[in-house]
């Protein structure tokens, strides 16, 4: 006779499927925030200076960002595959609204390069996301690539179509600001309904 350790009852199996979908449905949404702030940090430093958009971002910046996430990309791949995955998506998406925040309100090109360092730095979350995914599904790596892609389409757009109209309205600031709005949504989504358990059993 099987022991039961090794059969997973009706029960938990149903709760494997909804963690994974939730956590198919969710990490996009996070990878999506991550790269909406690449794109606004990308379209802020090509924008002519002055007037709507900022005077001392350098223009040559405009894809450190990027830079950093695909150099930062594997580290944390790693960390994620030995720490809590669910933790490491929560810490860069903070770090991501950090980034936005003293994005709205830097002044010199210094803290503009920081602030790219830091939105790069974030994007770790799309490795993160893999992990975590993969822990309760890993046999959705179709799914997994189609979020990711869509995820990329979704925060690409959302940039590209936003920040220029409230640039115009508001100012670039409050546009780098109504971001923090969908980072925070999908934080507080993450915390309520991703269990981290089986991922942090996983990675013991």
């Amino acid at each position: 006779m099987p022991s039961p350790d090794l059969q997973l009852s009706p029960v938990e199996s149903g709760e494997d499927g909804y963690h994974a979908l939730v956590s198919l449905l969710l990490v996009p949404l996070g990878c999506a925030a991550v790269v909406a702030g690449w794109v606004l940090y990308a379209m802020l430093a090509l924008a002519s200076p002055g007037g709507d958009y900022p005077e001392a971002l350098p223009s040559m910046t405009f894809a450190l960002p990027v830079v950093i996430g695909v150099m930062m990309a594997w580290t944390v791949h790693w960390l994620s595959k030995r720490l809590r995955s669910w933790v490491t998506i929560q810490i860069l998406l903070a770090l991501q609204g950090g980034g936005l925040i003293w994005l709205g309100a830097a002044e010199q090109a210094w803290e503009f390069v920081l602030v790219a360092v830091g939105l790069g730095v974030s994007g770790g979350v799309i490795s993160a996301g893999v992990v975590h995914v993969r822990s309760w599904a890993p046999q959705c790596r179709g799914g997994v690539l189609v979020g990711l892609h869509g995820a990329i389409l979704v925060g690409g757009g959302l940039s590209w179509l936003l920040v220029p109209m409230v640039t115009q309205a508001y100012g670039w600031r409050i546009a780098a600001w109504s971001l923090i709005l969908p980072v925070v949504i999908v934080m507080l989504l993450l915390w309520l309904f991703v269990e981290p358990t089986k991922n942090d059993a996983a990675n013991c």
